[in-house]
């Protein structure tokens, strides 16, 4: 879920590690000042995310097949914005009553889910 965090905030980047010293921080210290390939950095960290996210969606029918995958990890389709995967892990649980007893004049009860 920290990824996802860091996607709503626009802090992906700092989820990078730098190859270099092998910890983490910021794509800046990364490609040591090199504009261009910090932007396309961003970029690539945003897509991959962003692909991750389509693929572990709580529903099986909202995940991306594999083919639509491959296209957006190679760039040859725009990924839109995905839903939030973790979404049911972060609602407050619901509880309901989904049990009912039914007891009839004979003291015999009925047991019934809603």
């Amino acid at each position: 879920m920290l990824a996802w965090t860091k996607y709503e905030r626009g802090e992906l980047t700092e989820l990078i590690v730098a190859p270099s010293h092998g910890t983490s921080g910021s794509v800046a210290a990364a490609v040591a000042g090199d504009d261009e390939q910090e932007e396309q950095s961003k970029e690539i960290v945003e897509r991959m995310c962003k692909v991750a996210f389509w693929c572990v969606q709580q529903l099986p029918e909202a995940r991306p097949p594999m083919s639509a995958v491959t296209k957006m990890l190679e760039v040859e389709v725009d990924v839109a914005p995905p839903a939030n995967p973790f979404q049911h892990l972060m609602a407050a649980p619901v509880v309901a009553n989904l049990w009912t007893t039914t007891m009839t004049s004979g003291g015999n009860g009925t047991i019934m889910g809603s």
